[in-house]
């Protein structure tokens, strides 16, 4: 049976794979807005036929229709793969073992996106939990909390230890 940092470990280095997956999928995502931008580009170059009714309001326009449509395919587009590179971001710094109250904060942001995302919070939250108490359980009492002085490296530093 491996040790539980070597299980820790393994289990980070798939929630990072996971998050790269999640970022690939969040890409393509935006295709939607593309399929957007396809059906109201040429909807906005319209021209009105000769002899055709002008319409009765503006949302029968075609062109402020595709207009509309045009905005929105490039909004979703957009923060589709921003929301992408954030994720692909949380993944890199889960892999260096970086910033992980970031990810911590982006899990719990990241868990209204059902399905995927609300179970990939779930598993970074109990995950990044169990980081935190490993590096706590390796980092043995610093002297610092306890209002003492820390002198073990006062040597090295020529300073005179207390």
């Amino acid at each position: 049976m491996p040790l539980v940092g070597d299980r820790v470990e393994h289990h980070l280095r798939v929630l990072e794979i996971l998050h790269y997956v999640l970022a690939a999928v969040t890409a393509l995502a935006a295709t939607v807005g593309v399929a957007l931008l396809v059906v109201g580009y040429p909807m906005m170059h319209q021209t009105p036929q000769p002899g055709q009714p002008l319409p009765f309001s503006p949302y029968e326009d075609p062109q402020i229709v595709g207009m509309a449509l045009v905005m929105a395919g490039i909004a979703v587009a957009s923060l589709c793969l921003v929301h992408a590179l954030a994720i692909a971001y949380i993944g890199c710094m889960i892999a260096r073992r970086r910033r992980l109250g970031l990810c911590k904060a982006f899990s719990i942001f990241h868990l209204v996106n059902v399905p995927f995302g609300t179970a990939l919070s779930i598993y970074a939250l109990i995950l990044l939990g169990w980081l935190k108490r490993e590096q706590d359980a390796a980092r043995p009492f610093t002297s610092r909390r306890s209002g003492e002085y820390d002198t073990s490296g006062a040597e090295k530093r020529g300073t005179p230890s207390i």
